[in-house]
């Protein structure tokens, strides 16, 4: 639990500290203009935050659909045919 609240904060760091001028932004001079930079370092963190979750989430998932599946599943089993084809029975 740590780790992922230490990466959703250091995500949160990484777009404080980026130099503004490297992300790329439609009308520019609007975005990094000084009455407007807080608000597009506010909207540009909440954006990694958000993906960073995404993607955590759906690891996570992954993750625990490949672990209920090794646990949980039987092995391959001969399903008696002459041809020796192997089924997956549920």
């Amino acid at each position: 639990m740590l780790v992922v609240i230490g990466l959703g904060i250091l995500t949160q760091v990484f777009v404080a500290i980026t130099p503004i001028e490297w992300v790329n932004l439609p009308n520019r001079a609007y975005w990094i203009a000084p009455e407007h930079r807080k608000q597009t370092i506010g909207l540009l963190g909440s954006f990694a935050a958000l993906l960073f979750g995404f993607v955590l989430l759906t690891l996570q998932a992954g993750f625990e659909l490949a672990v209920s599946a090794t646990c949980t599943s039987r092995p391959f089993r001969r399903s008696g045919d002459a041809r020796g084809d192997y089924r997956i029975r549920l």
